[in-house]
């Protein structure tokens, strides 16, 4: 559920999130996010991948760590709290022209299943409390 709001160069694929180097180059991803708030687990972690589909390669990692959040044990006094988990990551990447790059994210925020991303579920609502949350900047030097 790609929104792009401007792609310059035409290299982003809304339908599968790949851009795709225009030139060889140097590259910034700023890659912002924020999951729904939920009881997240003592010293849990996010890392963002930059990923190449291609070669199935990881060209970058970034870790974002959480602490102690209330999650009902007795050094929270059997008190639990939903926490809203967020970060952001920035890589600096030198691709050669055709080179494809994904971002993604893996997280241990929760003891089983998966925690979604807040999304704007109506962008023509300026008040939408979910909109610009998740945002992937690319930037080519």
């Amino acid at each position: 559920n790609w929104n792009v709001i401007r792609d310059m160069s035409s290299s982003f694929n809304v339908s599968n999130g790949e851009f795709t180097a225009p030139r060889d180059g140097t590259y910034t991803f700023l890659l912002t996010f924020n999951f729904n708030s939920t009881v997240i687990n003592d010293a849990s972690r996010v890392e963002s991948q930059f990923y190449n589909p291609v070669s199935n390669t990881v060209l970058a990692s970034v870790y974002k760590t959480f602490g102690q959040s209330m999650t009902g044990t007795s050094d929270d006094a059997g008190f639990t709290r939903s926490t809203q988990a967020g970060g952001s990551s920035t890589v600096t990447l030198t691709l050669t022209a055709g080179t494809r790059v994904v971002a993604r994210l893996l997280h241990n925020l929760v003891t089983t299943g998966s925690v979604p991303l807040r999304v704007t579920t109506d962008s023509s609502d300026p008040a939408n409390p979910d909109d610009g949350f998740n945002n992937l900047t690319i930037i080519e030097h």
